[in-house]
């Protein structure tokens, strides 16, 4: 492995959409590879440093920040990690057979082994993409931010966020993403009760709050995970939540079996 690189400065800031995709290939021939997985994704791999940070992005979110740098580069610059950004132009969710194929190929080819310390990390559909394929990655460590487990009507028809999505298949390989949590490290699972769409499928925040954290406490046993929300302060849907009976409820939730 290289070690810290103080001179990566991708200068990305200034760039239009295809200025920035022929930038981000020439810097990643330099200590890794740009590649293509088809129409929707592509992946960017620099190689700095013995651990790695796995991050799933959109391209309209890279490109709204000041710098136009996927979250990972920080970690390059700063911290001499190698970084592998999975990233979506246009795709869903990241259910795409080419991805699956990708990370077949990288578990034949030993990838993450020859890494100290794997980080999987995503918000929104990234952060269920960083639970579902950390199972390739045993050991890994997982931070998911405002996650959902899956879109499957069958598992998940009380959500009615995301109507449109469900014609993409989560009952298939990389699917259910508490249960590809199994072989992780440890798993951070992180959201806001309080925003509108975290209370939108049910009347008070308090059933909902306790429904997702249900959902992927069933499938973490054996997992050191780590689960972190603020309480809900305020009304929702002309219901105030019931704190003692809430935090009751969680503390037997969190209590060691």
């Amino acid at each position: 492995m290289k070690d810290i690189n103080s001179n990566f400065d991708p200068q990305l800031a200034n760039l239009d959409r295809e200025e920035w995709y022929d930038a981000v290939e020439e810097l990643a021939e330099e200590d890794g590879y740009f590649e293509p997985l088809g129409k929707n994704y592509s992946t960017i791999f620099h190689e700095a440093g013995p651990r790695l940070i796995v991050t799933f992005e959109t391209f309209g979110e890279v490109f709204a920040r000041g710098n136009r740098e996927p979250r990972g580069f920080d970690m390059v610059r700063r911290n001499g990690w190698s970084h592998l950004c999975i990233l979506s132009d246009g795709g869903r969710w990241y259910r795409d057979q080419r991805i699956y194929r990708y990370f077949d190929r990288l578990v034949d080819d030993g990838f993450f082994e020859d890494f100290d310390q794997v980080l999987f990390f995503g918000d929104g559909p990234g952060g269920y993409a960083a639970a579902a394929y950390s199972v390739v990655a045993p050991g890994a460590n997982v931070l998911a931010i405002r996650p959902v487990a899956t879109l499957d009507p069958a598992q998940a028809g009380w959500d009615r966020r995301f109507i449109k999505d469900r014609q993409l298949s989560f009952s298939d390989r990389y699917g259910y993403a508490p249960d590809m949590l199994e072989a992780a490290a440890k798993a951070f699972v992180v959201f806001d009760p309080r925003r509108r769409d975290a209370c939108r499928a049910v009347p008070c925040p308090e059933r909902a709050w306790l429904a997702r954290f249900w959902a992927w406490r069933r499938h973490l046993a054996g997992t050191r995970w780590h689960w972190s929300a603020r309480a809900p302060d305020r009304r929702c849907n002309g219901r105030k939540p019931r704190y003692p009976r809430f935090r009751a409820a969680l503390s037997r939730a969190s209590a060691p079996a």
